[in-house]
């Protein structure tokens, strides 16, 4: 509920305003949510974890080629490993798929960034 949205943009202590806060709950995220949903292989069965693991991939990323850089290696979520070998295989447990989140083809490559969305997709760690 908005309440609920208000309190977490309040409360985590984010350094953006609460107003932009709102906007990205409940206009930006939801853009994401719908890309990855669209791109999920028909009957997929996911973890809350791992759906949420990949938003914040997908946020970060951009769901498609659309966000590639001319030879920097920087492109969307479709085009990476993890969706070519995990998501689009419906392998949502393989072993590699650590792997294949930390060490994405983007600038984040090996970051604690990637190593949270690891965790939380693998062992379900907020």
């Amino acid at each position: 509920t908005h309440n609920e949205l208000e309190k977490y943009c309040i409360t985590k202590g984010n350094s953006i305003t609460k107003t932009e806060c709102l906007d990205l709950f409940a206009n930006i995220l939801p853009k994401y949510v719908n890309d990855l949903k669209k791109a999920l292989p028909f009957d997929s069965e996911i973890t809350q974890c791992q759906f949420d693991a990949l938003v914040s991939i997908v946020y970060n990323r951009g769901i498609g080629s659309e966000n590639c850089s001319k030879g920097l290696g920087k492109c969307g979520f479709k085009s990476d490993e993890l969706y070519k070998k995990i998501i689009k295989e419906k392998e949502f447990n393989h072993s590699d798929v650590y792997y294949y989140i930390v060490n994405d083809k983007s600038r984040l490559k090996g970051s604690d960034r990637r190593k949270s969305e690891a965790e939380l997709y693998i062992n379900c760690k907020y």
